[in-house]
């Protein structure tokens, strides 16, 4: 990027405003490149949808503190209050470039919820807001501004244009969604109160408001005892949970991080088994899994899949697969099994092949067609998991759904935050959360969840909402043309291609979008 050369204009202004394509990082010494020098943004949403409206500040002096104000969206087919546009500032924080940590550097991490920061010269500042647009909503452009107050008393201000389409988008038809579901705290139970559920809640509301509709973590079911046979379990903290999931619209869940304590989940337990009185592994499974599966369907929990091995190599997928066999003998046809793993155009001698057929829905990173084929003709499904972006979320996840009939998509992580409070390196894993939250329990959104995974659940969106219409109207006037768009762009990548960035640049994303709404909005008419 070539040095900053700023305007007389600018020179008394005192700071350059400018905005980048929100898909690329502005990092804290980042500066404009001179097209990128704007006040004027444009955004298109359908109704219902959020959308982020995004731009920096590059100070060539200190300004003290900025404070933002939003007005009301306004135009001939009426008004979007300012209440709609909520106020964000980028936080940077510690991040990985190498996994070891020896490379390092800083990034933009989170969205905090504030409407002002303090400026100061040479450190960008960068905006996140995001627009809400009303469930109902005219279809029309709508102009506002975002004003900025220095503390000086000077301001400046960002005009905004917003295309908003009348047609709602429709929900996800697959489960996706994280691993994980709680935002915990390292402290004492008995000092915590309520504080597990209360954040559980908001994080289950605030998956559902990005559009996800699958987690893992419950049910959490724990076996107390044995008596002539027959398990002992506690069922009372998994019913209210996946009550509460199941309220909130939820379709499927991953026992990952929860899964049914007592014995090893993810190998044969011969010492459980024989505590609990028996010499057969599958007999001893059949007694828990009989239960838990009555208990399921009389309780009217959602479908779950029963996690059984993480990513497992060498010796271990051999002792894997043993398992998942030992599960799938014992288990009724309606107990789903999934489990952690990868196979890309397997051989037959591959040591996964006989994991991947034991497993009733065996969850995959790394996978291609190939593999697929071999899952299915096992008679299985298959998932997908991690490499969480907006393609793998998006128009990559609506292919596997569609062509490949994936069962349900997971990736890293709602809050996996952990490690030496006093080496931030020591833990890799903050790099991925999508959720976090602060001393006043708000939840704290990160870019990834923003830009990624949500936009990504627009897109598939977007897609689906178009089949909808195409199945509903297959005459209309615009349909070849959109089926065509649709089928063009499909056909242009492989399962497998999972980069975006690799066929496309990042501006393809939003005029894709773009002619997916127009066509919704030919078709709706």
């Amino acid at each position: 990027v070539p040095p900053f050369v700023p305007t007389p204009a600018e020179q008394r202004q005192g700071h350059a405003l400018f905005a980048r394509d929100w898909r690329d990082d502005v990092h804290l010494n980042s500066v404009p490149r001179r097209e990128e020098v704007t006040r004027k943004l444009s955004l298109f949403a359908s109704a219902g949808e959020l959308e982020p409206i995004v731009f920096s500040l590059y100070p060539l002096r200190d300004r003290g503190r900025v404070s933002l104000s939003v007005s009301d969206l306004t135009g001939p087919a009426g008004r979007v209050p300012a209440s709609a546009i909520q106020v964000g500032v980028v936080s940077h924080r510690v991040s990985r470039v190498t996994m070891e940590g020896t490379v390092y550097t800083i990034a933009p991490r989170y969205v905090m919820p504030r409407t002002g920061a303090e400026i100061k010269k040479g450190v960008t500042t960068t905006f996140w807001l995001t627009l809400r647009t009303p469930r109902t909503v005219k279809a029309g452009t709508y102009t506002g501004r975002v004003t900025l107050t220095f503390a000086d008393g000077t301001r400046d201000a960002v005009q905004l244009s917003a295309r908003l389409f009348a047609t709602p988008l429709a929900e996800l038809d697959v489960p996706a969604g994280p691993w994980g579901c709680d935002i915990s705290l390292p402290w004492f139970s008995e000092d915590l109160g309520d504080w597990g559920m209360t954040m559980f809640r908001k994080s289950l509301a605030r998956m559902r408001e990005y559009g996800c509709t699958a987690l893992s973590g419950i049910p959490a079911i724990r076996i107390r005892g044995w008596k002539d046979g027959k398990p002992d379990i506690d069922f009372t903290a998994a019913d209210e949970r996946m009550a509460i999931a199941k309220q909130m619209g939820f379709q499927l869940v991953s026992t990952y991080g929860g899964g049914i304590g007592g014995f090893d989940n993810y190998s044969i337990d011969q010492n459980a088994m024989a505590s609990a009185g028996f010499t057969h592994y599958p007999d001893f499974l059949r007694a828990i899994l009989t239960e838990v599966d009555a208990h399921a369907r009389q309780a009217g929990w959602l479908p779950a899949v029963y996690n059984l091995c993480d990513e497992p190599l060498g010796d271990d997928v051999a002792r894997a697969a043993a398992n998942a066999a030992a599960w799938r003998e014992a288990a009724p046809p309606t107990l789903l099994t999934t489990g952690a793993t990868s196979i890309q155009s397997p051989a037959p001698d591959d040591p996964h092949l006989p994991l991947v057929r034991a497993l009733k829905v065996p969850n995959l990173n790394l996978h291609d067609e190939a593999a697929v084929q071999r899952i299915q003709e096992a008679g299985n499904e298959w998932a997908f998991y991690n490499g969480g972006d907006r393609w793998t979320f998006g128009t990559y996840m609506y292919k596997c759904v569609k062509e490949y009939r994936m069962k349900f998509r997971l990736s890293w992580h709602w809050n996996v935050v952990a490690g030496d409070p006093y080496y931030a390196l020591d833990c890799r894993e903050d790099d991925y959360c999508w959720c976090n939250t602060n001393a006043k329990g708000e939840l704290i959104p990160s870019i990834h969840f923003e830009r990624d995974i949500r936009e990504g659940i627009d897109d598939y969106r977007y897609l689906l909402t178009l089949e909808r219409l195409l199945r509903r109207k297959p005459n209309h006037p615009a349909a070849a043309g959109t089926r065509k768009l649709v089928a063009d762009k499909l056909a242009a990548f492989r399962l497998g291609d999972r980069s975006h960035g690799a066929k496309w640049p990042l501006a393809e994303y939003r005029s894709f979008r773009l002619r997916l709404a127009q066509a919704i909005e030919q078709l709706a008419k």
